[in-house]
């Protein structure tokens, strides 16, 4: 998978992170986490900020949300990243 646009970041790296919020044994994991990351694409206008906490949430877009991590890479490179990290699972 290699998105194409910023509405693709959302649909898919977003899904990503949505679904492993709800997943009944990694989800209560990652909320037990209790941080806020953000990711920056480069090359795209588009971030995402994901909430691993009770009341998990994925944004797309500007947001309040306040990270206590930013990840800042091309798009390229966090697709490869997050299909690691799913095919790791």
């Amino acid at each position: 998978m290699f998105v194409k646009n910023a509405d693709e970041v959302d649909e898919y790296m977003g899904g990503i992170f949505r679904e492993a919020g709800d997943h009944p044994e990694i989800g209560p994991k990652v909320r037990a986490v209790n941080l806020v990351m953000r990711l920056r694409l480069t090359d795209l206008d588009g971030e995402l900020t994901v909430a691993f906490r009770e009341g998990s949430q994925v944004i797309f877009g500007p947001t309040g949300l306040n990270p206590a991590l930013i990840l800042l890479m091309p798009t390229g490179t966090a697709d490869h990243f997050l299909d690691a990290e799913v095919a790791a699972e």
